[in-house]
């Protein structure tokens, strides 16, 4: 994987869906773990799981808004997601 490539498209994908983020802002579900997320946050990360996803199998992901407990199989390359809107 070509980390500066792969950021490039992470950072479009963010900016070409950023109003759509911004107008999620105040919508909130409640996770499997009984917490908040805005659907905002779930936008992101579903944006970057796709991407990742299509990197191939030699990447992996944690995600803040899919978080298991465990642990996590560190080979090849690990992309780790902490969407940027916060919920408040």
């Amino acid at each position: 994987m070509n980390t500066a490539a792969f950021l490039a498209k992470v950072r479009a994908a963010v900016g070409n869906h950023l109003s759509e983020v911004i107008a999620l802002r105040n919508e909130r579900a409640i996770k499997n773990d009984q917490s908040y997320v805005t659907r905002g946050d779930m936008l992101l990360d579903q944006l970057i799981r796709d991407l990742v996803t299509a990197e191939g199998a030699n990447v992996r992901l944690v995600s803040e808004e899919d978080a298991k407990v465990g642990l996590v199989d560190t080979t090849g390359y690990l992309v780790v997601v902490d969407p940027i809107d916060g919920t408040e």
